[in-house]
């Protein structure tokens, strides 16, 4: 009798244990695949000739800097950021700064596009297409150039 009490105990101690580590396994992946946005880096990429070495997403808006690494001077007259996910909170919306801003070789120019831009995003990543319609100072055919930024915000 005593010998089909231990067998039972190692069969329940043994399922029990494979139980256990199924559970953890399960809780680990939920914590990594519920929110993928939490690992998401910083980026903005955009074509030549300009990159955006500064960028920050908030509830105000996106404000980039661009960067003219080309060696001829450009004006921007129209900046549009969409924003294509805005994480759990926010909704998509786009946000535009128009106007003639003029960029030297070589040099920066900071750009603000306020307005309705995703609301309530603290804690989420921001997802957008950023497309930016230039010439050259001394042209006058206007040039378009597309981008994506992606922006965790604090």
């Amino acid at each position: 009798m005593e010998r089909k009490g231990q067998a039972a105990m190692e069969f329940l101690i043994t399922y029990g244990w494979a139980i256990l580590a199924a559970i953890v396994a399960i809780g680990i992946l939920a914590f990594f695949l519920a929110n993928p946005g939490r690992f998401t880096s910083n980026s903005c990429i955009l074509t030549a000739p300009f990159t955006c070495p500064e960028y920050v997403v908030n509830d105000t808006g996106v404000t980039l800097v661009l960067r003219n690494g080309a060696a001829e001077n450009y004006e921007v007259s129209l900046m549009n950021a969409t924003c294509t996910s805005c994480g759990s909170g926010g909704t998509p919306s786009s946000c535009v700064t128009s106007g003639v801003s003029p960029i030297t070789a070589g040099g920066t120019q900071t750009f603000s596009l306020g307005g309705a831009s995703c609301t309530g995003l603290s804690g989420d990543t921001f997802r957008g297409d950023v497309v930016i319609i230039y010439k050259p100072t001394s042209g006058t055919l206007n040039q378009t150039m597309a981008g994506t930024l992606t922006y965790r915000v604090p």
